[in-house]
């Protein structure tokens, strides 16, 4: 079995991580900042050898990790869906200070605290990311050094898992 190397990197700002609205899965693009700290990442990726990419396909990381392949031309982008954020269901572009939001976010908070299921309604658990981002961790695992842009929580509870 060849050696896989994942170096995982999580997209830059959007407009909604700085006014605290919860994304998920809905597609929210990269803010001026966003772009500038994509930049910088991809500037520090041209020093590493780089033999894959793979990108969440929503635009904050697929455009990240553009800006990670400026410095590698003979690398072309992969997505794959295992590496999209958590479904957030009804939590999907609330913002952190709608009170409705924050009692479900406590609720969740205890559950997981107890060690039970934390699905988001009408959204996923842990285990369900888990489960989907690691089987794109096994797809992905090819060998060499694959470079991996995903969201926040998709690469929390996926490190927290191994």
């Amino acid at each position: 079995e060849l050696e896989t190397r994942f170096l995982l990197v999580r997209h830059g700002e959007t407009d909604w991580n700085k006014q605290q609205r919860l994304q998920g899965q809905l597609d929210v693009p990269l803010n001026e900042e966003g772009r500038r700290q994509a930049a910088d990442i991809g500037q520090w990726f041209r020093s590493v050898a780089v033999d894959r990419v793979i990108s969440s396909p929503l635009s904050r990381a697929t455009e990240t990790a553009s800006a990670i392949l400026a410095g590698h031309p003979h690398v072309t982008l992969e997505t794959d869906p295992g590496f999209q954020e958590f479904n957030l269901g009804k939590l999907q572009g609330m913002s952190l200070s709608d009170p409705e939001c924050r009692k479900i976010c406590v609720e969740r908070e205890g559950r997981l605290a107890n060690g039970e299921d934390a699905r988001y309604p009408g959204g996923e658990n842990d285990a369900d990311v888990i489960a989907r981002a690691t089987a794109a961790l096994h797809r992905a695992a090819k060998g060499g050094t694959i470079v991996v842009v995903a969201h926040g929580g998709t690469i929390r509870v996926l490190v927290k898992s191994v």
